[in-house]
């Protein structure tokens, strides 16, 4: 293994498929850490097609709110092209890889005409959605 390995613009080579699932299994690690000691514990990570498993399997256990934060593509494509983001045109394949392959559990909150007060607001407000049945 070599450094830090991301995802490409064409997808997710094997060995960034590895470490964003060590990642992601040490995030649900320290959740379950925090949990313990009574704190409510939140990831914020991009979850897409299997890493959903991956987080379900790694929490396994605990109590489970998921909530999948969306906006429409061309209107995310268009915040990251004022930011001059280089990537604008290239992350097509992880919108289709969310919508497409992963499953439908939790809330899933289309943030496009949404402030971030109002995404909060609506999260706390639907809350009882995004509650995961136990494992």
């Amino acid at each position: 293994m070599v450094g830090d390995s991301h995802p490409t613009m064409e997808g997710v080579t094997d060995e960034a498929t590895e470490q964003l699932a060590l990642r992601l299994r040490n995030a649900a690690l320290l959740a379950r850490s925090f949990y313990g000691a009574g704190f409510t514990a939140i990831i914020d990570d991009i979850i897409h097609g299997h890493r959903y498993e991956q987080l379900m399997y790694d929490l396994d256990g605990l109590p489970v709110h998921f909530v999948m934060l969306l906006r429409d593509l061309d209107v995310m494509k268009s915040i990251w092209r004022e930011m001059k983001s280089p990537l604008a045109d290239s992350w097509d394949w992880i919108d289709e890889e969310i919508r497409e392959k992963t499953p439908r559990g939790g809330l899933w909150l289309d943030t496009t005409h949404l402030t971030i007060d109002q995404t909060v607001d609506a999260i706390v407000s639907r809350l009882d959605e995004a509650q995961l049945p136990p494992q």
